[in-house]
């Protein structure tokens, strides 16, 4: 596989604009079992208050997490 340069812009700071506006972007992507996937969302649907306490104290703002199936595999994109 080719290495691609990165492309910076509005949408996709380079590392020098996101430390000058304090901002850590983190991605991640994890295989998700496909016959997990119903209790994946149902734990999700109801997070527990001390879970989302947490989130706040630590700053995390603007976190979405994607669900996708590629190649017959499921994965979760965040």
């Amino acid at each position: 596989m080719d290495k691609c340069d990165p492309v910076y812009g509005p949408t996709n700071p380079s590392p020098d604009a996101q430390a000058e506006s304090g901002v850590r972007r983190f991605g991640s992507v994890i295989g998700l079992d496909a016959e997990k996937e119903k209790y994946y969302r149902e734990l999700h649907a109801d997070v527990w208050p001390t879970v989302l306490d947490r989130i706040k104290k630590s700053n995390v703002r603007n976190y979405s997490i994607y669900t996708t199936e590629i190649e017959g595999k499921k994965y979760l994109f965040s």
